[in-house]
């Protein structure tokens, strides 16, 4: 039997991933935005999907080299590696 705590713990997890989905799908209309493949790859690592985090921060580092964003990647990669 489920407890109304387990439910609504369940319900939480589900909308938050969602929430993620949602915001990465929303990308494509600014894909060319560093910001915005750094800020969808925290939201990948904050959801414990290190490998979807890592892709998106090789691609800031591989498409915007030059940018504040790819040194964050760079330091983000770093730590997902240990």
């Amino acid at each position: 039997m489920m407890t109304q705590e387990r439910f609504l713990a369940g319900a939480g997890m589900v909308v938050g991933i969602v929430a993620v989905v949602m915001f990465v799908s929303s990308l494509t209309l600014w894909r060319d935005s560093p910001r915005e493949l750094y800020e969808a790859a925290k939201r990948y690592e904050q959801q414990a999907d290190k490998t979807h985090a890592s892709e998106l921060y090789q691609q800031v580092v591989a498409n915007y080299p030059g940018s504040h964003f790819a040194r964050y990647s760079n330091d983000r990669l770093r730590y997902l590696c240990k």
